[in-house]
């Protein structure tokens, strides 16, 4: 991986920019389960939306597991004090878990929207703080997913809308 030449925006400790990248990949852990279970409620009643949550929720474990690697590579750079502490965020209260959760279709889609909206907007955060070349073209790369997300969402909410 290629380290970018130019200072980032709002420059960060190495070992405070990891944990962000890890609290970002926790979240996309935590939405693969969130579809998951989107996927489950909706098979019954609503097959296209249950189609939409499965495949949703095979790209967020696609971006759980890239963010992963990502994390064990740019953790090697950091001295050997500092190696491993952005591990713990994985085990911080999910903040999705606080909240009663969603029992039909429609809830899934707009809380769905809400939090694709907000990671898409987080990988742009971290995007703008990386020096990392490969680190920043993979951030704004999940960032354009995200919204890609969002948008398939308010689709489906449209058409259900309409039904």
């Amino acid at each position: 991986m290629e380290r970018r030449r130019t200072e980032p925006q709002g420059s960060m400790s190495e070992a405070a920019f990891l944990r962000e990248l890890a609290e970002a990949a926790r979240a996309e852990r935590a939405a693969t389960m969130h579809y998951t279970h989107a996927a489950i409620l909706a098979a019954a009643s609503t097959p296209a939306a249950a189609r939409l949550f499965d495949e949703l929720a095979r790209v967020e474990l696609s971006h759980y597991e890239e963010l992963g690697q990502l994390l064990l590579f740019l953790d090697k750079s950091l001295p050997p004090s500092l190696q491993g502490a952005w591990q713990s965020v994985f085990f911080a209260k999910d903040p999705h878990t606080g909240q009663k959760k969603p029992q039909d279709t429609s809830a899934f889609l707009r809380n769905a929207i809400e939090i694709e909206q907000s990671t898409a907007k987080s990988y742009r955060h971290l995007a703008e703080k990386t020096r990392e070349d490969t680190a920043h073209k993979l951030l704004l790369r999940l960032a354009a997913e995200e919204t890609e997300h969002a948008t398939a969402l308010n689709a489906m909410q449209e058409r259900m809308a309409r039904s």
